[in-house]
């Protein structure tokens, strides 16, 4: 027994016992006197008083066992309600799962299971809809989504998981409309502008994509390296808008847009390229070829004599392509310069059956064995570079240093194609093409 009870039980005695003295002491008193009821009922004083206590002892019994059997129940619903949960859990639980290993519709299963015990269970909604979006069924992951809104309408997740859900059904204009309510919530949200700025990339609307990129960079944190990349994905922006212009006849315009691009980032190589299609649109031709001298100048890519080459060649003119890279060793880098210019003016030479000229060298050629290379590689620079075994051959041991300039020239040529720079107008391969081109700049 625990020294608190006991104590209970000493207090109980006394109180009892100071009330039998008291009422054995005034029995004269409680027996002579009645206490009168309605209806006529009278009880001596003395049971009276007895019945009153006994009345209120049971009235606080009562409310105390009342009490405590609400509080059972309640511990008793408690338990069954995280058992429950534990349950809905780990049913939860087998539904990612099967989420991860792509079982889509094992995860459907587990997930409506988990609905059927808690229709509320808002991360299984959110799931549900991830699900029946990557399954094509727009409308069912729409609904699922909304549903996980109404529960939580101040958690941006299920407007996010709806915007996903109207892109991919291909309804941008209501994708947009939920940014702007997640924009609402949220002004200062950054997902949600570059959301946005995406999607007026993927409907070619450059100008209001540019209008969300601002807004982008001014809530960009310049420690981070990822924001310090997005900062230049408005370069690519101002290219496409550029592009269009020229593309729209305007080429005036664009070559203004285009050179107030390269004075924010000259090692824009794209932006140089468009520069000089812009202005050969324009019939300044010798302003394009400049321009081109200009991008090769400052940011050393080879690309630019493969522009070169195939502007004065359009032209029928291989002497003025050859002066052209010859006047492009002066301004080269000292790993880039020598060797390539002089490989591609050998191989101008060799195609059109022209002499070898002499071409300025910026730094000593080595002489000898050493200035000779393995007839295997010769053969691979030859195929690189487009000449015939028989005209190698004919001049064994001077390309050596040269041909081997070309093919790296030419593997540069096939990975910024044409193509690449003229016919794809998507921002990221700009993007792309830009970090490339840093990345060789570093190196």
């Amino acid at each position: 027994m625990k020294l608190r009870t006991f104590l209970y039980i000493l207090v109980a005695m006394g109180v009892g016992y100071a009330m039998i003295t008291l009422f054995v002491a005034n029995r004269a008193v409680l027996t002579a006197h009645m206490f009168h009821f309605w209806g006529g009922f009278d009880l001596p004083v003395g049971l009276t008083l007895i019945l009153f206590l006994v009345a209120g002892v049971m009235i606080t019994l009562l409310a105390g066992l009342t009490r405590e059997a609400s509080k059972m129940m309640e511990g008793w619903r408690l338990r069954q309600r995280s058992r429950t949960n534990e349950e809905i859990e780990e049913e939860y639980g087998r539904g990612l799962s099967a989420v991860l290993e792509g079982r889509d519709d094992e995860a459907l299963r587990h997930f409506r299971a988990v609905l059927e015990r808690d229709s509320r269970h808002f991360n299984t909604l959110l799931k549900l809809g991830e699900v029946m979006r990557t399954q094509e069924r727009y409308d069912d992951a729409i609904e699922y989504h909304r549903k996980a809104h109404h529960l939580k309408d101040d958690d941006p997740r299920p407007l996010y998981a709806l915007v996903e859900d109207y892109e991919a059904k291909g309804d941008l204009e209501h994708a947009r409309n939920v940014l702007g309510r997640i924009i609402g919530l949220k002004r200062d949200s950054l997902s949600a502008w570059r959301k946005l700025r995406w999607l007026h990339m993927k409907e070619r609307n450059w100008a209001k994509a540019l209008a969300a990129h601002h807004r982008v960079e001014k809530r960009l944190n310049p420690l981070d390296a990822r924001d310090r990349a997005d900062s230049r994905f408005g370069l690519g922006i101002r290219y496409e808008i550029a592009g269009d212009l020229l593309s729209a006849g305007k080429a005036k315009d664009a070559a203004a847009a285009l050179r107030k691009l390269i004075r924010d980032e000259p090692r824009f190589i794209p932006a140089h390229v468009r520069l000089g299609d812009a202005l050969r649109a324009l019939g300044v031709p010798n302003e394009a070829v400049d321009a081109w001298y200009q991008g090769f100048e400052t940011t050393g890519s080879p690309i630019f004599l493969t522009f070169l080459e195939e502007h004065f060649l359009t032209q029928e003119q291989p002497l003025a392509a050859i002066e052209a890279l010859k006047r492009c060793v002066a301004r080269a880098r000292k790993d880039l310069g020598d060797s390539a210019v002089a490989g591609r003016s050998c191989v101008l030479c060799a195609d059109f059956a022209l002499p070898p000229r002499p071409y300025p060298r910026t730094s000593p050629q080595p002489s000898g064995r050493g200035n000779r290379i393995p007839e295997g590689d010769q053969r691979d620079g030859a195929r690189a570079a487009g000449l015939s075994m028989p005209r190698l051959q004919a001049n064994p041991g001077g390309l050596g240093g040269p041909l081997l300039a070309v093919r790296r020239m030419e593997h540069d040529r096939r990975r910024f194609s044409r193509r690449d720079f003229l016919g794809r107008s998507r921002t990221r391969a700009c993007a792309g093409l830009h970090g490339a081109h840093l990345t060789e700049a570093r190196r």
